[in-house]
């Protein structure tokens, strides 16, 4: 019995399950919403209803404390959520048969996401440490927002400054996790599972709305949050070791061993980063512009209210995104119809407005700054795109190649045909993809590493989203040409899946003696190999109410040696990582 609770006790496995309920029923109070705001979608926004619900729980209980000077504490979460409820009653007393109307979709969404949420925490549970690249600090950051009683916040590694970093991600979660009482130590791995959880509900919504296809849906958004990317599915057939070397060379696929991500192995690596947290918010945002782009009638003042809640969200969780959807939104707006122009400036006005307290305490006095240089050597080849991405440009090729064989067969005239199949969506975000390609390899950014890694990551998603996009057109085609389209997509995203699955089991073959697993803890190796300090750990974390600070020895960056308190009790420390403070905080 306790395997199947992955060791927790009974306090943790019912405060795991509240956690999912909980974000149960935010989608819940947040679904009538979604039917207003996206009144033609064929779910009626159900599968991405959980998104926008912890967007406004957050901001709810980030404008109380913020405006009203008031303590974080259970019944600010509380107001939330009666705001919350009472904005359902409104109105669901216009349309009492949503829920009825959209039955087989929610049906399908709650399994997806179950299905999702138990797969991840299964593999978690199988290599949950919270050390290795930048994890100590979003453990550290998570910890410290369970712990903080009044905002605006304070830098945990840098304490009595202020904190001059994109928070909101670690923000929402830990007031998730304080309102069902879970720890920040089995809280930061049920947080990671909830990401992709959230991400293909949400990517479901978005893939019905062009393709009005379930099956498809189904299929588009379970391969782009599973697969992996073309580099992992050459290592399949090159490599031989299945070590951590194995998962890792996964990324390293640029020159000057650069690196960019993808969903599939973010999640797998327990990355609870910025990048990685924005990644169902994105979705959200896409599915805006997407009934920006398809809505005939004008926008509302109400859609672009949220929209601008949505994308301004970004700004805080994860800035590149921001930047790359709103030029996506001038695009379109400027290229798709006239009269789209003011709700895009309105989206864009409140998306600043609404985060407007966050943005002057980000970039106000701030040292450094975005800079946009030039790029004169190093530049990155076609082969170094290509094994990261290249499996959506097969997956596009091929859509070519049978449009151009139904063209000549059934003698159509491409003019023609490219009306019947109206592939403006699927251009657009090839177009934007191609356009961050080329940006990231002749232009810096702010620096070269995160030109490559953040704007690719992005641009990975995108592309794969742009792929599904076009193949969506092909649905209506007779029985024939509908098997000889899909043959190699479905064949290749089994080979994409299989990428992920030998991915994780790589990361997964690191072992340290004495670990129980499966098992739901971050610091569980500090349990087994260094007992006094797991204690010293599990003591002050019950002990020691707030954000208190302290001094004690730091260590190297990306080291979880030293600053351990810091790191798994979220306690402050007046310096940590010393390249984090020059670089991430303007420091």
């Amino acid at each position: 019995f306790n395997f199947i609770f992955f060791h927790l006790d009974s306090g943790a496995s019912f405060a795991l399950l509240s956690n999912y309920f909980l974000v149960f029923f935010l989608g819940v109070l947040t679904f009538p919403l979604m039917n207003y705001l996206f009144p033609k979608l064929p779910d009626h926004g159900y599968g991405a209803s959980r998104v926008l619900g912890v967007v406004l729980f957050s901001y709810l209980i980030w404008g109380i404390g913020s405006f009203f000077d008031l303590a974080l504490g259970a019944w600010v979460r509380v107001v939330a959520l009666l705001i919350l409820a009472l904005g359902f009653i409104f109105l669901i007393r216009a349309n009492k048969q949503l829920f009825v109307k959209s039955k087989k979709d929610i049906i399908l969404v709650e399994t997806l996401f179950s299905v999702f949420f138990i797969l991840f925490l299964v593999q978690f549970s199988f290599h949950p440490e919270a050390f290795g690249g930048e994890k100590s600090m979003d453990f550290s950051l998570l910890s410290y927002f369970t712990r903080l009683e009044y905002l605006p916040p304070n830098d945990p590694w840098a304490h009595d400054s202020i904190l001059r970093y994109y928070y909101w991600g670690y923000f929402l979660f830990a007031q998730i996790l304080k309102s069902v009482g879970l720890v920040p130590k089995v809280g930061y791995l049920v947080a990671m599972a909830t990401l992709p959880s959230l991400m293909v509900a949400s990517l479901y919504s978005l893939f019905l709305s062009v393709s009005r296809h379930r099956l498809f849906s189904l299929w588009a958004s379970v391969t782009l949050v599973l697969a992996s990317n073309a580099q992992s599915v050459i290592n399949l057939f090159t490599k031989n070791n299945i070590d951590f070397s194995y998962f890792w060379s996964a990324t390293r696929v640029f020159k000057n061993d650069l690196f960019a991500e993808f969903p599939s192995w973010s999640f797998s690596f327990l990355d609870l980063h910025p990048h990685v947290m924005a990644y169902p918010f994105v979705i959200l945002c896409l599915l805006f512009v997407w009934n920006f782009i398809s809505e005939a009638k004008k926008l509302n003042w109400s859609f672009c209210l949220f929209a601008g809640l949505s994308f301004g969200l970004l700004i805080v969780t994860n800035l590149w995104d921001y930047l790359i959807l709103s030029f996506f939104l001038m695009l379109v707006a400027l290229f798709s119809i006239r009269q789209r122009i003011i709700p895009a400036a309105l989206i864009g006005f409140f998306s600043i407005v609404f985060y407007l307290p966050i943005l002057m305490k980000m970039f106000v006095g701030r040292e450094g700054g975005m800079g946009l240089t030039l790029e004169y050597e190093n530049f990155n080849e076609f082969s170094n795109f290509f094994s990261h991405q290249g499996q959506w440009w097969i997956f596009i090729c091929w859509v070519f190649v049978i449009i151009f064989a139904y063209m000549v067969i059934k003698r159509r005239h491409p003019l023609k045909f490219r009306m019947e199949m109206g592939m403006k969506s699927f251009f657009y975000l090839f177009l934007l993809s191609l356009l961050l390609i080329f940006f990231s390899n002749y232009f810096i950014l702010i620096d070269k590493i995160n030109s490559i890694f953040k704007i690719n990551t992005q641009s990975w998603v995108l592309m794969g989203i742009a792929s599904f996009f076009l193949m969506r057109r092909f649905l209506k085609l007779k029985k024939w040409w509908k098997i000889a389209f899909f043959f190699l997509p479905v064949l290749f995203s089994f080979l994409l899946v299989a990428g992920s699955v030998v991915n994780v089991m790589a990361l997964a073959s690191f072992k340290r003696e004495g670990w129980e697993r499966p098992i739901l803890e971050t610091n569980a190796f500090i349990k087994s190999d260094r007992p006094e300090l797991y204690a010293a750990i599990e003591k002050i974390n019950t002990e020691i109410v707030g954000p208190v600070g302290f001094l004690e020895p730091y260590g190297r960056t990306y080291d979880f040696e030293g600053n351990r308190l810091t790191i798994f009790t979220g306690l402050s420390s007046y310096l940590i990582w010393p390249g984090q403070h020059v670089n991430q905080r303007g420091l």
